[in-house]
């Protein structure tokens, strides 16, 4: 019973990402693109920008939130609510940008395997994707960090360009 309610699960999971994929690409769809230009450009650039970044903002998410553990009996709990509070919106901005680069990297994907329209080649190339992060060992390890990687610093790329 456990094994079905799993399963149900990772359909469920799989069928939302995708669709947060597809509305991301057709609501910002400026942003998306810019993203997507520089996975084409310089993919390399894209994932050193990206773990560099992450890198970054992990570390000054867990200084906030390490923070709020440490002076919570001192400050009455506002401060360390306002440290927490700090550290987790760090991080929600990560995740913010890495789900945009997501979205354009499944829009690449999609192009890529000969859909030209943006909600068919964003839907088939959000399915590869995500398939393909599920893989054992080699999904998990390798392709899914590499990806996410790309995603953030294309993502970063492209909200923040170079003057």
């Amino acid at each position: 019973m456990e094994a079905l309610g799993l399963l149900l699960l990772l359909l469920f999971v799989l069928v939302t990402a995708i669709a947060l994929l597809t509305a991301l690409t057709l609501l910002v769809n400026e942003p998306v693109r810019s993203a997507q230009e520089h996975l084409q450009a310089a993919p390399g650039r894209v994932i050193l920008v990206g773990l560099v970044n992450a890198i970054f903002a992990a570390l000054i998410a867990l200084v906030f939130l390490w923070g709020a553990g440490q002076v919570s009996p001192l400050a009455n709990g506002l401060l360390a609510g306002i440290l927490a509070l700090i550290g987790l919106l760090v991080l929600a901005a990560l995740a913010a940008l890495t789900v945009l680069g997501l979205a354009a990297l499944a829009n690449l994907l999609g192009e890529r395997m000969g859909y030209e329209a943006a909600p068919q080649s964003t839907l088939r190339g959000s399915l590869l994707l995500l398939l393909a992060a599920l893989t054992p060992y080699v999904g998990w390890f390798i392709f899914a960090p590499l990806t996410l990687f790309a995603s953030l610093g294309a993502a970063i790329r492209a909200v923040y360009p170079r003057r």
